[in-house]
């Protein structure tokens, strides 16, 4: 966060947590969903994450969104969060936070085109040249080894077994179950889910082997578990 004394600009930051190198930036006036989520696109494109990586927050409301857990899910992530009021949970991205602030925004720049830049020589500077002392004063590019897995364009599509329900979700974000349509979430467009019969019209709702909520077809509608 910078403070412009009119108004504040926010950075969302993906680190690379054994390199300690930063693989996801996004920068705005907002914090908004959106905002990380951009952070996080990019570093699935940088990383091209394997499945079961796990994935450490802290426990912003972004951060537990239903549309940025749901990206998480999609990309084969596990979700950790710290625990509330302990920040030291996070100590490696509170850690470059301070330092980047100091470097960068005490004072701000006058334009946010200039403030961008700051950050993004600090980014540059971060990862190809400043030594870590928890690296052995290493820097965070000699360290980082991109995945050799290619992520895909597409996704494969969910299967399920034959005891559930399968809908694909609509462009608005609805399914159709017992002849009633049913809002979902619109994070799910086209999305594959499977819904399984817990007991006359309640069903569990799941996107591939992930549980996301529960489904009542007599009062219409999606609770999520989170």
């Amino acid at each position: 966060m910078c403070d412009w004394g009119h108004e504040f600009v926010y950075l969302a930051v993906v680190l690379d947590v054994y390199s300690r190198r930063v693989i996801g930036w996004s920068l705005g006036r907002s914090l908004q969903t959106s905002l990380p989520l951009s952070a996080l696109n990019q570093a699935i494109a940088n990383r091209q994450p394997s499945p079961n990586l796990v994935h450490h927050s802290d426990w912003g409301t972004q951060y537990a969104s239903d549309e940025y857990v749901q990206r998480l899910e999609q990309a084969g992530m596990f979700i950790s969060m710290s625990r509330p009021a302990r920040p030291w949970e996070n100590g490696r991205h509170e850690r470059m936070h301070r330092t980047l602030k100091l470097e960068t925004a005490m004072p701000p720049a006058f334009t946010l085109r200039e403030q961008q830049a700051r950050f993004d020589e600090f980014r540059r500077c971060f990862n190809k040249e400043r030594p870590h002392e928890a690296l052995a004063f290493a820097t965070p590019d000699s360290l980082y080894v991109a995945s050799t897995r290619l992520y895909p364009k597409e996704l494969p599509a969910h299967e399920y077994s034959d005891q559930f329900v399968v809908r694909q979700v609509r462009k608005d974000g609805d399914i159709k179950l017992e002849g009633k349509h049913i809002f979902i979430s619109g994070v799910l467009s086209h999305e594959r889910i499977g819904l399984l019969l817990m007991e006359d019209q309640l069903y569990e709702l799941y996107l591939g082997d992930t549980l996301l909520g529960e489904v009542d077809t007599h009062w219409m509608t999606f609770t999520s578990v989170r």
